[in-house]
């Protein structure tokens, strides 16, 4: 397969392609996040425990670049 990740799903993409390399035939990341020590575990898991609105939109804010919508 040719196999693409963006964002977290680079992380995910790479994982994958390690797991079986010889099932790959290529491999593109986008902007890939998830290689470093700058990934915020407790920003993302309050994302995923996140129940209304405004509590996602104050999670997205946070992960995003300042004057982001």
């Amino acid at each position: 397969v040719h196999l693409v990740g963006h964002s977290m799903g680079g992380a995910a993409a790479v994982l994958m392609a390690l797991a079986e390399p010889e099932g790959i035939a290529s491999l593109t990341l986008l902007a890939p996040g998830g290689f470093g020590t700058e990934i915020n575990g407790p920003l993302l898991r309050r994302y995923a425990a996140a129940a209304g609105k405004s509590e996602i939109r104050a999670c997205l804010a946070a992960m995003s670049g300042p004057q982001n919508r």
